[in-house]
């Protein structure tokens, strides 16, 4: 799909088509474990797999005692905390955004909302300062 903005000619490529939806054959779509038969059961079981990779020290003695330092920032943030958090993850809506970016193109250098002199030189000097 080809446009006109301003003396440009611009093309926008359409945006790819696919399922969003992962293939679901069992309860949850989290799984948490450190059994690796169970992490392999699960690939086999949703045909979807993300898994993330925890280190960490392995105790042997179980411990839900949490740092002093960590129970001092909860507490700090209690107002921002859910109480009760639900049991999974929220289902996929049917609206899912995506921008299709053309490679090699140029980013339209035009202004974004009308602004005085003045605030376009602010503007200016605020993006490019970081970049030198």
């Amino acid at each position: 799909m080809f446009f006109r903005w301003g003396d440009r000619k611009t093309a926008m490529a359409p945006v790819a088509q696919f399922d969003r939806t992962p293939e679901k054959k069992g309860e949850n779509l989290l799984v948490v474990t450190s059994d690796e038969r169970l992490l392999e059961y699960t690939f086999k079981e949703t045909q979807t797999f993300c898994p993330v990779v925890v280190k960490g020290l392995l105790s042997t003695e179980k411990s839900n005692e949490i740092p002093e330092e960590v129970e001092e920032i909860l507490r700090d943030f209690k107002d921002l905390t859910a109480d009760d958090l639900p049991p999974e993850l929220p289902p996929m809506r049917d609206i899912q955004h995506q921008i299709d970016l053309i490679p090699d193109a140029n980013l339209p250098n035009l202004p974004h909302y009308r602004m005085s002199p003045k605030e376009k030189e602010i503007l200016r000097e605020q993006v490019e300062d970081p970049l030198r």
